[in-house]
């Protein structure tokens, strides 16, 4: 997952400084790190070691992220001229919407090509109030000691804006900001902003309604991720020196989560989960915290050796699942802190819940390059239940999404002939009812209601690790497909 990178890039960077090891970059050689005297709190030096240690993790990932995308594309070929669609593209169904994205060095231009939401008979609106523009450009004065490589990118997202009649503001799209900066939600794919104020500020294209506002002068460090609540009230800020917490019109509510490596919300938006690392007696550990909006610690597991490396909540928010070392995988209840074991291998697979619940689609890859694909019912979540049998694939399967009531899932399959993809539609027995798209190069995948959006979603998120920019946005009508 795109996350997963990330996450396991900068989870190396702790434990190595945690485990008392830095290496120096010049002659490769290990710093010893003093042992902590305190039982949870890191030493001066530890905090001087892992500052650089973060930062040059996420300047190895955009070095490196081409080869780690979950969403595979094609690099970009040229600043100058980059072609975002591959011109073989064929809709095997006709689209209800279209949009194209061409690119000139750093201009991104939309065409809309179809738009049935235009028409007064058609009974409803756009599904998306906007969709995220990701924008990709050479830029060799950003190239460090890290990119071994000789990669120099700048990696950026802005929010077009969408009519309920499918309309978009005319000429090239604006308002780019840098990705740290830019949070967008998987479910709706809307873009939310962390806008700088203060002294030296740029201008900027934030809405006030929808995004947050940070003097980065009360949070010290670096910006290097930001995150907001689905409800949109809320949000957590990482920088290089702490996490924080920021609501519109309070200041920042500072934690103890620093660094949180893992973090994810609740889907009401009510809690925060997070593990930690922390020192013990014995060595380095980790711990999970919950926390609400204001910064209050619901419930927090004990530090334990290891490293956890999955973390999120279950589909109700009623529990946490988590996996250490993907070894021991279980789910810890909130209300009583109980523990029960996940099935063997569910780490194995990427996993997408329906909007209600009650249908879990999951996907691995296969030793032989392909996919299987999963479907369980979890309306009892402590034990999920295996619908149908596993629909195994040839080619493997790039993005994933299901339908809010588990009808249908939508998969962007490999097609065995270089990077282009086919967007493919199965019923709840995981047998195929559509072909939309063939010879694609559009990443990401959503539904909202009965439509499928194709070109974004929590796949489409792959501008900083795949160094390309946006291709477009299709929309489908699958009203018919479904029961």
């Amino acid at each position: 997952m795109i996350d997963s990178c990330m996450n396991s890039i900068i989870r190396a960077a702790v434990i190595e400084a945690w485990n008392g090891r830095r290496l120096d970059h010049s002659g490769m050689s290990p710093t010893p790190v003093p042992p902590a005297k305190d039982r949870f709190a890191m030493t001066s030096h530890a905090h001087a070691v892992l500052r650089p240690l973060i930062r040059g993790a996420l300047l190895r990932l955009a070095a490196f992220a081409s080869v780690m995308s979950f969403a595979s594309a094609p690099a970009a070929a040229d600043d100058a001229t980059m072609r975002a669609i591959a011109p073989a593209e064929t809709s095997e169904v006709a689209p209800v919407w279209r949009l194209d994205v061409t690119q000139d060095s750093t201009r991104l231009t939309p065409q809309l090509v179809t738009n049935a939401f235009a028409d007064s008979i058609r009974p409803h609106q756009f599904p998306l109030h906007d969709l995220p523009i990701d924008r990709v450009t050479e830029s060799p004065s950003r190239r460090t000691s890290y990119d071994t490589s000789g990669i120099g990118v700048t990696m950026e997202v802005a929010r077009l804006p969408v009519g309920s009649d499918g309309g978009i503001p005319p000429g090239p799209i604006g308002g780019f900001v840098v990705y740290s900066f830019a949070s967008v939600d998987p479910w709706t794919g809307h873009t939310t902003f962390l806008c700088v104020v203060g002294p030296g500020a740029s201008p900027n294209g934030c809405d006030p309604t929808q995004d947050f506002y940070v003097d980065l002068g009360v949070i010290p460090g670096e910006v290097l991720r930001w995150e907001v609540s689905p409800d949109g009230t809320w949000g957590v800020v990482h920088t290089s020196g702490e996490v924080a917490i920021l609501s519109r019109d309070h200041p920042p509510i500072h934690t103890h989560l620093w660094p949180a490596i893992w973090g994810a919300f609740s889907r009401d938006g009510s809690k925060y989960v997070a593990s930690t690392r922390v020192l013990l007696a014995g060595g380095p550990a980790d711990r999970w915290s919950v926390i609400d909006r204001n910064g209050h610690v619901l419930r927090e597991g004990p530090a334990r050796p290891g490293t956890i490396d999955h973390l999120e909540f279950a589909p109700d928010g009623s529990s946490i699942l988590l996996s250490w070392a993907r070894d021991t995988s279980y789910r810890v209840l909130l209300d009583t802190g109980g523990e029960a074991p996940l099935p063997a291998g569910w780490w194995d697979d990427r996993h997408q819940v329906s909007a209600d619940g009650r249908t879990d689609l999951g996907v691995r890859r296969t030793e032989r390059g392909g996919a299987t694909v999963r479907l369980f019912d979890c309306s009892d979540p402590i034990r999920p239940v295996a619908l149908v049998e596993p629909l195994v694939l040839d080619h493997p399967v790039e993005a994933a999404a299901i339908a809010a009531d588990g009808s249908l899932v939508a998969l962007l399959e490999g097609e065995g002939e270089g990077e282009s993809m086919r967007v493919t539609v199965y019923d709840r027995r995981l047998q195929r009812r559509a072909l939309l798209l063939r010879h694609t190069q559009r990443g990401g995948l959503l539904f909202a209601g009965h439509e499928l959006v194709v070109g974004t979603g929590p796949a489409s998120r792959v501008a900083r690790f795949n160094l390309q920019s946006s291709a477009g946005t299709l929309v489908y009508d699958l009203c018919g497909l479904m029961p």
